[in-house]
């Protein structure tokens, strides 16, 4: 009897995290949709090669957390609910700057056992180059919101600085058990003007258009 009461709760347990899950998901669904037009004006050249529809989805996507309602995105002509004009008047990528410094590593590494049972050492040696990549961007927002029927107007400018920066090594000698398995020996990624640019907006601008929205749509 009791084991049957112990598979029955065992049963009990596994089917609620489904039950939780699909409640979650029916919430979400739930969430009413709100239409939303984004339109980017910019006289900064460097904006021409950055897919701006893909830059609204994102966007979109980052608004859609914590909020109340579903954004779709359409346009300006066919009357939004909500109406977000951005207008960059800069956007600037200086160039790459990259500083390599030779280094040599050292580790105590175990390679066995004494005759009383206890660990051996060695110490390994190995000679890198530090790379250090460095990459900064700046731009400006200027943010001007409205919601359909309200005659209040979010205006706002966000200027914004980001720094990406990365750290490989290259060019190893010596025993490679030296050098330190989470250290990167390949060189990363970097990111596209797309990346620098959507960055840039999750800094500030993002957070307090998110936070302004979340007033119109409690």
């Amino acid at each position: 009897m009791r084991m049957r009461i112990l598979i029955y709760a065992i049963v009990l347990l596994a089917i609620i995290p489904v039950f939780n899950g699909c409640s979650s998901l029916r919430k979400m669904g739930d969430l009413p949709d709100v239409t939303i037009a984004i339109n980017i004006r910019s006289s900064d050249n460097d904006l021409n090669f950055i897919n701006l529809h893909l830059y609204k989805l994102k966007l979109i996507d980052i608004l859609d957390d914590f909020q109340s309602v579903h954004f779709d995105l359409v346009e300006s002509d066919e009357n939004p609910e909500l109406l977000l004009d951005i207008t960059i008047p800069h956007f600037n990528v200086w160039p790459k700057e990259e500083r390599v410094t030779r280094r040599a590593f050292a580790r105590n590494i175990v390679v066995g056992q004494d005759q009383n049972g206890r660990p051996v050492y060695q110490t390994v040696r190995a000679s890198a180059d530090v790379v250090q990549l460095q990459i900064r961007a700046n731009a400006t927002f200027e943010t001007r919101m409205r919601q359909k029927g309200n005659t209040k107007i979010y205006e706002k400018s966000f200027p914004s600085n980001f720094r990406w920066g990365s750290v490989y090594l290259e060019n190893i000698r010596g025993d490679m058990r030296a050098i330190d398995p989470f250290v990167a020996t390949t060189p990363p990624f970097e990111p596209e003007d797309f990346d620098l640019l959507l960055a840039l907006s999750k800094d500030e601008m993002v957070t307090r258009l998110s936070r302004e929205i979340r007033t119109y749509f409690r």
